[in-house]
């Protein structure tokens, strides 16, 4: 480099090579600094590897060139994300693709057991997700928590990602620590367009530990796109209903959870007037403005719950 110093460091420490790596169109002076003999293992002034900073970004060729003259993944901080999670998380199937032709393993986790293909589907990165379900990736794999792959896409609203999970087996009677189902947690975070999904495949009428059904959730929520599919929808006579009776088991603003609240009373303690009119006439009124509860569903809704020493948190 014509008498360059390719390991001069800026006051707060800097190098060419932590600089080029940051940059996003920098490829080519990256491997002129590294074939001119830049430290590969010299960490960045964050205190990370090279390597670990073109996966934060995203920049394959970067993290192509890395590789090609000698990154090593075995010397990554075992404390951190591995690698693959760190590049399952950017939206380009292409650098875990390469990470795994450098011996990146498919199943690493992190502390929280986090695999590759579960944070591709939180995130959103279908075609990521898509890579690695093709690659091998157990699609069953579950988080300490017990979340799944398919689990986290719901709870996160990742349409797409949801639907490739389904398309590659995913376990849909998978229940989490409190006994919801998927359509309890697509309820529960507002995701209609996965309800809807998840309404073919997943029960709806099943209630949770506390008692409590998609519907329920959906109300507490003041999630009326829900209510109204739900209240509007034929019952559908395959579906399990968890023990419960025929008329327990209908979408129905007056069937009390576990610790004797209903659906409509839940709505109105959480500020949803629009839920409690949808669970009142079975349509939205999200397009009226200024509506305000019926005089008479307020004279009824102070005696509807019997849950003063109630132990859950949306009550």
């Amino acid at each position: 480099m014509n008498g360059g110093d390719t390991e001069a460091r800026t006051d707060d420490g800097w190098t060419p090579l932590a600089h080029a790596v940051e940059r996003e169109m920098a490829a080519a002076a990256v491997k002129v600094l590294l074939e001119h003999g830049a430290d590969i293992k010299a960490l960045s002034p964050r205190g990370i590897s090279h390597l670990r900073v073109a996966c934060e970004v995203g920049n394959v060729r970067i993290a192509e060139i890395l590789l090609e003259h000698g990154a090593d993944l075995s010397d990554e901080d075992p404390t951190l994300q591995p690698l693959i999670n760190v590049a399952a998380a950017n939206f380009d199937a292409k650098l875990v693709e390469v990470l795994m032709s450098y011996g990146a393993r498919i199943e690493d986790t992190d502390v929280n057991g986090f695999t590759p293909l579960i944070v591709a589907s939180s995130e959103g990165c279908v075609e990521t997700a898509r890579e690695l379900l093709v690659s091998g990736a157990n699609v069953e794999a579950t988080l300490i928590s017990g979340h799944t792959a398919l689990q986290a896409a719901t709870i996160n609203g990742r349409t797409d990602v949801v639907e490739l999970l389904l398309k590659h087996g995913a376990n849909t009677a998978v229940l989490d620590a409190v006994g919801r189902t998927l359509a309890h947690l697509a309820a529960s975070n507002g995701h209609f367009t996965i309800f809807k999904l998840l309404s073919k495949v997943s029960d709806i009428y099943r209630r949770d530990n506390n008692g409590r059904t998609p519907f329920f959730h959906a109300a507490i929520r003041g999630r009326c796109d829900i209510l109204s599919f739900l209240l509007c929808s034929d019952r559908d006579g395959n579906v399990n209903n968890a023990g419960l009776s025929g008329a327990q088991a209908d979408h129905s603003g007056n069937i009390k959870d576990f610790f004797g609240t209903m659906p409509i009373v839940a709505a109105e303690r959480n500020g949803h007037e629009d839920a409690v009119q949808t669970i009142l006439t079975g349509k939205s009124s999200m397009s009226n403005v200024g509506w305000e509860t019926p005089w008479w569903a307020k004279k009824i809704l102070p005696n509807m719950c019997y849950c003063d020493n109630v132990m859950a948190d949306d009550c």
